[in-house]
């Protein structure tokens, strides 16, 4: 009976670490999978300001695809601190509506000068 006893007290221990593995490994697999649609829609969302100034969608998506993994990244980095999802359905159907401006005033209030400096060196750069 003790060796019984000792069985199931080793059996708990493993159960539980399983258990918080596979927790951990949902948890990861959910950040990756929200990171990548935030990539995706982030990259959708520039490509639409980008047709909204040039007025040429063909254009605006060279633009996006030319630009540098490392300036993509930041961007997103950027994005990701001050809009969250649902904001980004929201600024994505003003932008379809044409009104830009409430979009840039919203993201202006929000924004540190730092992170508005450095999208708009971003921007320049792919002008």
């Amino acid at each position: 009976m003790s060796r019984n006893r000792r069985r199931r007290q080793r059996r708990w221990p493993i159960a539980v670490l399983i258990i918080v593995v596979i927790i951990v490994l949902l948890l990861i697999g959910g950040l990756m999978v929200k990171n990548q649609i935030t990539k995706v829609v982030a990259k959708e969302m520039m490509q639409q300001q980008i047709e909204a100034v040039v007025g040429d969608s063909q254009q605006a998506e060279e633009i996006v695809n030319e630009m540098d993994p490392e300036d993509m990244d930041r961007t997103m980095e950027i994005a990701k601190k001050y809009v969250t999802m649902g904001e980004i359905k929201g600024y994505m159907q003003a932008v379809k509506n044409g009104d830009v401006e409430s979009v840039k005033e919203a993201l202006k209030e929000k924004m540190s000068q730092e992170d508005l400096n450095e999208l708009r060196s971003i921007y320049e750069k792919y002008r």
